[in-house]
């Protein structure tokens, strides 16, 4: 065998750990954007207390039903909103934007928006509506952006002042029946800052009762004990 040349040893090793790091880099961005596209390709529709997903695979633990024609998906959706149980259900078979937007077409789609207002005291404003701890919002005008309409809907339900946008949040998604006919519902959300210490004005109009300033310990439990939509979209931004 020839001598070994220490420092070649060295710029080799060195060179083996530069390519396993890169190497390291391009799989977990790689792992990211493939969780990232999986995410994507998922919608979490609630309605009432339960939830209807459009995937593009079945989903573990709940019933799953394959769409193989998408006539099929609202008639389904259909009986499935007549059961008593609040059993959720996963929709596969078609891609998932081909279901979504089947399903804009099919019902009444609107669109709103809503914030998470934080002071700096860390307290989050929650509203009192219909007995139930909620979040203000409300639907997009003609010409508004849902950042924008996000803004004058807090403003305009609670009276706030001093809103700044943080932040963009998780989206939710819910159906609900109005007038004989059903509405699928797309909300943004944002995460909002506030120094506001004036006296709120609860839009009594839109059926709000109340608005408070909660720490994060009875925020937390407020949405916990608030409607399922609300609470598993946002309950990971109440810290």
């Amino acid at each position: 065998m020839g001598d070994l040349n220490p420092d070649a040893q060295v710029n080799g090793s060195l060179t083996l750990s530069f390519i396993a790091l890169i190497c390291n880099r391009f799989s977990a961005v790689t792992a990211a954007v493939s969780e990232f596209n999986i995410m994507a390709q998922m919608y979490r529709i609630f309605y009432l207390n339960k939830v209807f997903m459009l995937c593009d695979s079945p989903a573990q633990h709940i019933k799953n039903i394959k769409i193989e024609h998408i006539n099929d998906l609202c008639l389904t959706l259909r009986m499935w909103m007549e059961e008593e149980d609040d059993n959720d259900l996963c929709f596969y078979g078609t891609d998932t934007e081909v279901m979504l937007n089947y399903l804009k077409d099919f019902y009444i789609y609107i669109e709103a928006a809503g914030g998470l207002v934080k002071n700096n005291r860390g307290d989050y404003l929650f509203i009192k509506r219909f007995g139930m701890w909620d979040l203000p919002k409300g639907k997009i005008e003609k010409g508004e952006l849902p950042d924008e309409a996000a803004v004058r809907e807090v403003e305009e339900e609670t009276g706030i002042k001093n809103l700044s946008v943080k932040g963009v949040l998780n989206s939710s998604w819910h159906i609900y029946p109005w007038k004989e006919q059903t509405v699928l519902k797309k909300t943004y959300w944002y995460l909002m800052e506030s120094d506001f210490k004036g006296g709120f004005t609860p839009q009594v109009k839109e059926d709000i009762t109340g608005v408070e300033w909660l720490d994060p310990v009875t925020a937390r439990e407020a949405l916990r004990s608030s409607y399922r939509s609300l609470r598993e979209s946002l309950r990971e931004f109440v810290l």
